[in-house]
């Protein structure tokens, strides 16, 4: 086991509340890492941690003199550190194999005709839009492609939100139409 901190040797003279972390470790660290081990298992990572974390808790506290048994006190931290560390590491793995688990997302293989199919449906989208008046071009990008809100579209516009949301319906309908009139002569 490392020394925790290099200043106070654990001197007689201390008081309870001066003595160093190193003072508690070397009084109490072999005992309670043997209780650690014992009751975790003499594989289990962390048991050191869980000490040094005990001893440096209980070194910052301000009343330690007024706890009657510090090696209690001592070995019930290092317990719960050591407890916590094992549950943060279950929980990780957990996670882990959960995302290992679930199967990846496959994108369905799409044949020739489909392929053919969407571009054709693309192109007819983008002449769609290009049939459409600027100004509702640039309604329907700051709304469906930007993500702004009517709200804001208005304070750059100046133009009343009720105004912007007709003219993006207008705009959409014409879309639709110009889709729906594509879609008849291709079938």
């Amino acid at each position: 086991m490392v020394a925790i901190l290099a200043k106070g040797d654990g001197d007689a003279d201390e008081t309870p509340a001066r003595r160093s972390a190193n003072y508690w470790l070397g009084r109490y660290g072999v005992e309670i890492r043997t209780a650690l081990t014992r009751r975790f298992g003499p594989d289990q990572d962390g048991v050191d941690d869980a000490i040094q974390s005990a001893l440096l808790k209980f070194c910052r506290l301000d009343d330690r003199d007024d706890i009657a048994d510090p090696r209690a006190f001592l070995f019930v931290m290092a317990r719960n550190a050591l407890r916590d560390s094992i549950r943060r590491a279950n929980s990780q793995k957990r996670r882990w194999a959960a995302l290992s688990a679930t199967p990846t997302l496959t994108t369905p293989e799409l044949t020739p005709e489909e392929v053919l199919m969407q571009q054709e449906q693309q192109q007819a989208l983008e002449r769609a839009l290009e049939a459409l008046p600027p100004e509702a071009r640039e309604l329907l990008r700051l709304s469906r492609i930007e993500g702004l809100t009517y709200a804001e579209i208005s304070r750059m516009t100046n133009r009343s939100p009720a105004d912007i949301s007709r003219k993006i319906a207008a705009a959409l309908l014409q879309l639709r139409e110009h889709l729906r009139t594509v879609g008849a002569q291709a079938a």
